[in-house]
């Protein structure tokens, strides 16, 4: 059997959700077992690196100026925003306790606690509403429990990342972005123009309209997102923006970042260079940040062009997926999250991919408590997930347009931007029509896809 068969054929969603279910179970206990051990045995260093991104946001949020010389924040003011209200319970705690007694002391552990279980309620709530069109208890309940045992989750309640709040931006945004209510629509944006200044990578879903020509949309978005992104710096002084800038930078291309475990981009793989470069004693750093660089635009540039052409609104919501998870470095674990619709869709289908079961079965069962070659693992099965994506996506346009029309496609799309005054219906209607030409134009008849969300194989 070869390879592209075997990610052709499909098996039972039912038999694959006991396996997955009963493994995110199994692990999870293990882990479970693992954590406690190791809390036990190495009480002060497990304690002083949980909740260490929570504990350094919500400092922030309480400090005078997160931008000055003894804080040098990497994070936006927006987020500083949205923990303000989490930080006040334990403010006293951040300011004059040190990290390792601050998060060991209740009021720290409450606001903590608060602010993940709220996070996670929410986004159950939103999921359900995503996936199965309404909202059922059951439901609810069903994807509260599979989230919080699986591995971003866990890896985000060890963390304690803001990331989690764009999470939840993320999930209003789709479940309202194509609201026939205009408010409904406002809020959809604005939700992800603030999830975009707290984490820049989720502006890759705004493609989702940009693909369907709503261009005047898409500036909305990017007007809101500029103001909320700009304006909040002045309060500490603009000069703070060059300080922000400077520390994100530094924090984003380094070696330790790069080699880091957790981290799931495509630059990971250089930590295999990075090791016989360290053995053979030549200095690599210089070339660091330009393959680092590199390598991320050419993902981005590639990964886009293909969400705006594939005619799969599901292949396109994959690629947004993988641009918001693999775009920027580092990506740690707990982006994670943002596969969530991705495999609820799946599940509830009537039969899915071998290659996205084995995908989910590694990625989201937290073998990284077992042992760190799940963390090698989970990697491996990322970025060998987003290849096989994107050569999916390639033989889909190959098959579906010639180069004329491909050209012609990229002139529609443009036009979104000098007839931006015409209405999203017309605009719609003109795109149905130029496609329904093309197709008439081609010589051989397209491959069929499987265009239902969840049921189109990956090959």
């Amino acid at each position: 059997m070869g390879f592209s068969t075997f990610c052709k054929e499909q098996i039972s969603t039912k038999q694959f959700r006991k396996v997955f279910y009963g493994a995110l179970a199994g692990a999870f206990l293990i882990a479970l077992i693992c954590y406690f051990c190791g809390l036990f045995l190495f009480r002060m260093t497990v304690l002083t690196r949980i909740f260490s991104d929570f504990w350094e946001t919500v400092r922030f949020a309480v400090a005078k100026n997160p931008y000055d010389e003894v804080f040098h924040s990497s994070y936006p003011p927006v987020s500083f925003l949205v923990v303000y209200p989490f930080a006040l319970i334990c403010k006293r705690e951040l300011l004059e306790l040190p990290m390792d007694q601050a998060i060991s002391s209740a009021p720290f552990l409450f606001a903590f606690c608060l602010f993940f279980f709220v996070c996670i309620v929410v986004s159950a709530f939103l999921l359900t509403r995503l996936i199965y069109g309404k909202i059922s208890f059951v439901k609810v309940v069903e994807l509260f429990c599979v989230t919080l045992v699986s591995l971003p989750v866990l890896f985000m309640f060890v963390r304690g990342n803001v990331a989690l709040v764009a999470f939840v931006l993320v999930l209003v945004f789709l479940n309202f972005y194509n609201s026939p209510n205009r408010l409904l629509r406002f809020v959809a944006y604005l939700s992800i123009a603030v999830a975009g200044v707290v984490k820049f990578y989720v502006l890759f879903f705004v493609l989702l309209l940009a693909r369907k020509g709503r261009m005047l949309d898409c500036l909305q978005i990017l007007v809101l997102f500029l103001l909320l992104f700009i304006l909040p710096f002045g309060v500490y002084g603009f000069n703070s923006f060059n300080i922000w800038l400077s520390r994100l930078s530094g924090f984003v291309i380094t070696r330790f970042q790069v080699a880091h475990a957790h981290n799931l981009t495509f630059v990971h793989p250089l930590v295999i260079i990075h090791t016989i470069v360290d053995f053979l004693g030549w200095n690599w750093d210089p070339w660091l940040t330009g393959i680092t660089i590199a390598v991320h635009v050419a993902f981005i540039l590639f990964a886009a062009i293909l969400t705006m052409f594939v005619k799969s609104d599901y292949k396109a919501f994959t690629l947004c997926t993988l641009l918001c998870c693999l775009s920027l470095n580092p990506a740690y674990l707990y982006i994670g999250i943002f596969f969530f619709p991705l495999l609820l869709q799946d599940l509830k289908k009537e039969r899915i991919s071998r290659i996205k079961a084995g995908f989910y079965l590694l990625f989201f069962t937290p073998l990284i408590y077992v042992h760190w070659i799940g963390a090698y693992l989970q990697m491996f099965a990322c970025v060998t997930f987003a290849v096989i994506v994107l050569i999916s996506s390639v033989k889909e346009l190959r098959a579906t347009y010639g180069i004329k029309s491909m050209w012609k496609h990229i002139l529609l799309l443009l036009s979104g931007f000098v007839n931006n005054g015409k209405s999203l219906a017309e605009r719609e209607c003109a795109a149905a029509q130029t496609e329904q030409a093309e197709e008439s134009m081609q010589t051989q008849e397209c491959v069929s896809q499987q265009d239902a969300l969840g049921d189109e194989p990956l090959e």
